[in-house]
């Protein structure tokens, strides 16, 4: 066991090594304007432990990955604390490898965990993600970490499981709201035990459910009192559920095409593999908490977007097939591809069947909609090399003759695994270099869309030279005139967006940034503006 601990910590360390180099190249955020708002948000928390951006309360994100970024800011300019943001992704991101060990560990041999672990790892979801500052880093380990902890709390008597459940499902709350799914798991594996008539600790359960609430309330108490409502900027979002009836269809929908974005991120064969062997009595607690798991992510992903104004700015699926909705976003389901890697694992040996191939082939043959997505980093970070097959076709065909071709070679792949009969086992290492080559990819591509769209335009060169500049902390002021419209990589003409919340210069200031009218310049250093006023300009874009 010893010798498996050292393994595991050198890969940990590799994998932590390796991330934070990669990631040192990507020039600038480019996740606009997610990444701004985690960014600001830290530095809000390291300065005056408050939660604001420029000032103003906001009512999300949630704050676990802000407080875990914001130590970074003792490095005073934005040129090092932005790498070192990146190293704490790295450092937070392949946590991922111990779960995914311990699960694996308990259904299969600890030489095939070792490599199921690394092949998460490996995971674009939990390895490409490093270079954005974004909340998957701290979540998927989080999620993962809570599944196993769940697992141990049911299969164990020691009180030390529940504690540590109830902990992890409330670190994962807090770090992105989708891990409220982790609730509704505990109660539908409740609900399990007491029909299969498995012996049930009750007691077990609710330490789980004191413990997370301990954690978690604090927050809730917070935001209500602020917002009047437990739920922040969520609020609207929760709601829909209430009106389900008026967009069931589409709703059902995104659910299978949601199903699709898992299935080829866990390289097709995976989910195939996984049959009735899970079942049986040494894995059946697990099967549940891990089908249940995968169901609810896909609960709450699929209502995203469903119900997405008719007038929304980006080009979006319903544009062109009315019975679609709005954009889907892989990153929303891919904390659940560990799992199913590991529930594919259990059953490596299993032969797949002629009506699981079916099944599979019609889920992607459906699937092959998700074209009118772009499937490219960040939301479809484990998606690029589909979006890569699709950009080639799009350079001889157009809509709809795109997504017929990709419905042929999806429909067609599971029942190239069928026929085969591959040992299937031994792909496992093939599917290890698939992933290092998706990851190349995938930084690849980061790294032109950081630099082209982001780093090298006025407003992030303006940011750039700013903190190169300014020596002390400042007051800086953005003329709230200018903030004219929505900020996307192709149009960065306004200086903010009209809510205020969002800057590109801002994110290279450490400074005290504050977003109105300039009518009382009071306690102002500085004035990012394209208005004229009777004072000294420091600096001029060619733009003005």
């Amino acid at each position: 066991m010893k010798k498996i601990v050292k393994k595991l910590i050198l890969y940990y360390l590799a994998f932590v090594i390796v991330k934070s180099i990669i990631s040192y190249f990507i020039p600038a955020p480019s996740a606009f304007s997610d990444e701004y708002i985690y960014a600001r948000l830290a530095r809000s928390l390291f300065y005056g432990f408050d939660f604001t951006i420029h000032g103003i309360d906001v009512g999300k994100p949630l704050p676990l990955y802000s407080l875990v970024l914001s130590p970074a800011y003792s490095f005073g300019k934005m040129a090092i604390v932005y790498p070192v943001m990146k190293v704490i992704n790295s450092i937070i991101s392949s946590l991922i490898i111990f779960p995914a060990f311990l699960l694996a560990k308990e259904f299969i041999t600890t030489r095939r965990a070792l490599l199921i672990a690394i092949l998460i790892s490996l995971l674009p979801s939990s390895f490409s993600i490093t270079p954005y500052i974004l909340a998957e880093n701290l979540f998927y380990p989080l999620f993962l970490f809570s599944i196993y902890f769940i697992f141990k709390t049911l299969n164990s008597d020691k009180t030390y499981w529940p504690v540590l459940a109830g902990l992890f499902i409330g670190l994962t709350y807090l770090t992105r709201i989708i891990g409220v799914v982790l609730i509704a798991v505990l109660v539908v594996v409740f609900i399990y035990k007491l029909i299969a008539k498995e012996k049930v600790n009750k007691s077990h359960f609710f330490i789980i459910f004191l413990v997370a609430a301990l954690v978690v309330v604090p927050w809730l108490i917070r935001t209500f009192l602020l917002q009047n409502t437990i739920l922040g900027g969520y609020t609207e979002e929760a709601l829909t559920v209430f009106e389900l009836h008026k967009f069931l269809g589409k709703y059902i929908i995104q659910f299978i095409l949601y199903i699709g974005l898992l299935i080829i991120p866990s390289a097709i064969f995976l989910p195939m593999l996984i049959s009735k062997k899970i079942f049986s009595k040494k894995t059946r607690t697990f099967a549940v908490l891990a089908l249940s798991s995968i169901f609810f992510i896909l609960v709450v992903a699929a209502n995203h977007n469903v119900m997405i104004p008719s007038d929304f700015p980006v080009d979006a699926p319903f544009k062109h097939l009315p019975w679609l909705a709005g954009r889907l976003v892989g990153r929303y389901v891919d904390a659940v591809i560990p799992i199913i890697l590991i529930l594919g694992a259990i059953c490596i040996r299993e032969k797949v069947s002629l009506k699981k191939t079916i099944l599979t082939s019609a889920i992607l043959i459906f699937s092959s909609q998700i074209v009118l997505t772009r499937l490219f980093p960040v939301n479809h970070i484990s998606m690029t090399h589909i979006g890569v097959i699709n950009e080639f076709l799009l350079l001889f065909t157009r809509f709809p003759v795109n997504m017929y071709i990709m419905a042929v070679i999806l429909g067609i792949i599971p029942f190239m695994l069928y026929k085969s009969r591959l040992h299937l086992h031994k792909l496992l290492v093939p599917l290890g270099i698939f992933l290092i080559l998706l990851n190349v990819l995938n930084f690849g591509l980061i790294y032109y869309n950081s630099d082209t769209f982001w780093h090298d335009q006025e407003q992030m060169q303006l940011g750039i030279w700013f903190d190169s500049n300014n020596i002390e902390t400042s007051n800086v002021l953005f003329d709230k005139r200018d903030c004219t419209s929505i900020i996307y990589k192709l149009d960065q003409s306004s200086i903010c967006e009209p809510s205020g919340y969002f800057t590109i210069i801002g994110f290279w200031l450490n400074d005290n940034i504050k977003v109105e009218t300039p009518d009382n310049l009071e306690n102002t250093d500085f004035i990012i503006s394209r208005h004229e006023f009777d004072l000294p300009i420091v600096k001029q874009s060619e733009s003005g």
